[in-house]
């Protein structure tokens, strides 16, 4: 496979067993080369992808406990507390309404919120021209 550049995104978690398994009930998969006790990888895989080439999408997730997080960070700096700030917001693309929407049932089944809040009119019309989404 040729060089493609990479997302790796490092999210603190508190319960790295749940989020093993929102994850994969999401569509990501576990790369258990690069895992750990405290760390895990999931890659999201190509649309239409099966073992092995799961693991080639350009997405990657790192799971790392909070000491793991903690410790790549300055040493004043702490871990923000997703139940107060919001650091960034992480959108998926998906071949269709559907699949976003089954995107989203499987999330909140594995203890994810889902639709935290009811949608403006502008993103209502957003919806209706292609730009479809959940939050």
């Amino acid at each position: 496979m040729s060089y493609q550049h990479t997302i790796f995104l490092n999210l603190p978690v508190a319960n790295l067993q749940a989020s093993i398994e929102f994850y994969t009930a999401i569509g990501f998969v576990q790369n258990k080369k690069f895992s750990s006790d405290t760390d895990v990888m999931m890659s999201l895989p190509p649309v239409g992808a099966t073992q092995p080439q799961a693991h080639e999408g350009p997405i990657k997730l790192m799971l790392l406990s909070h000491s793991s997080y903690k410790s790549f960070l300055p040493p004043n700096i702490d871990i923000a507390n997703p139940k107060k700030v919001a650091q960034c917001l992480i959108c998926l693309s998906r071949p269709s309404k559907e699949a976003v929407d089954e995107m989203c049932e499987k999330g909140a089944e594995t203890g994810g919120k889902k639709d935290i809040r009811e949608k403006t009119e502008v993103e209502k019309q957003m919806d209706q021209v292609g730009m479809y989404w959940r939050v």
